[in-house]
């Protein structure tokens, strides 16, 4: 299973928690694609001009955790999470 955060379904997000930091709003016509997996951790990051990318709110990745349970084990419900965001994930990313 994979997901794609769109640049609308940040916005949106971002609107809904009232999070509008300017590091999850569009400043550019930036269209990187890359696969972002748990085991990636993109040493380059940190050279990457913050201006010209969105990063995806770090809750909003996160909550791919519940569609994962709710489709493997229907009708479970887990009760902790534990999370260390290693490298961000940007706008149009595939997230595997």
């Amino acid at each position: 299973t994979y997901r794609k955060f769109t640049y609308e379904d940040v916005a949106i997000y971002g609107k809904l928690i009232g999070d509008l930091n300017p590091i999850h709003q569009r400043s550019s016509s930036w269209t990187k694609e890359k696969i972002v997996t748990a085991e990636t951790v993109d040493a380059n990051d940190e050279q990457k001009d913050p201006s010209s990318e969105v990063i995806v709110h770090g809750m909003l990745v996160s909550s791919l955790f519940s569609s994962i349970f709710g489709t493997l084990i229907p009708g479970s419900i887990y009760r902790t999470q534990h999370l260390k965001f290693l490298s961000p994930v940007y706008a149009n990313d595939l997230v595997i």
